[in-house]
């Protein structure tokens, strides 16, 4: 499957930054950890965890599943990474600094590129919508599947 997401920042850029977000909250970002988010930047596609760990196991010979489940739950906890629920895949955040996390993905069913969009207003009247059913969401999935303009040419 070609899965493909953009991104806006470069590798090295992105990796930087998740340093200076876990040394600020005072986390250890160690090398597994660096590892493993540089592999996701550098995938032109979402990927699996059983990808990551078999790309893995070339310079972490002695990776287990648990750990790189461990891993991106850090990843994923300090908003580094998105996890496509639909997929079982995992994403590069380009915003991790963001006060508000939300976030939808468009998925197009012929190509299969997937995007990351953030519109606030969007969210706020999905939000708005919830809180006035006295609903109290405790995650939030927005995955958009479809037909992308290029396949629809």
């Amino acid at each position: 499957m070609n899965i493909h997401h953009k991104h806006h920042i470069s590798v090295d850029n992105a990796i930087q930054r998740a340093e200076e977000i876990c040394l600020n909250q005072n986390l250890k970002f160690t090398k597994l950890r660096k590892n493993i988010l540089k592999l996701i930047w550098e995938s032109k596609s979402p990927l699996k965890a059983y990808e990551i760990l078999e790309t893995l196991k070339i310079n972490f010979p002695s990776s287990k599943p648990i750990t790189i489940y461990r891993t991106l739950d850090f990843l994923l906890a300090n908003r580094l990474i998105h996890k496509l629920e639909t997929q079982n895949s995992f994403m590069p955040c380009s915003h991790p600094q963001s006060t508000s996390h939300h976030c939808y993905f468009i998925i197009c069913l012929e190509c299969h590129k997937v995007e990351e969009g953030c519109k606030d207003d969007l969210l706020k009247a999905i939000f708005t919508n919830l809180s006035e059913r006295n609903f109290f969401p405790q995650k939030v999935v927005l995955e958009i599947q479809g037909i992308c303009g290029d396949c629809q040419r």
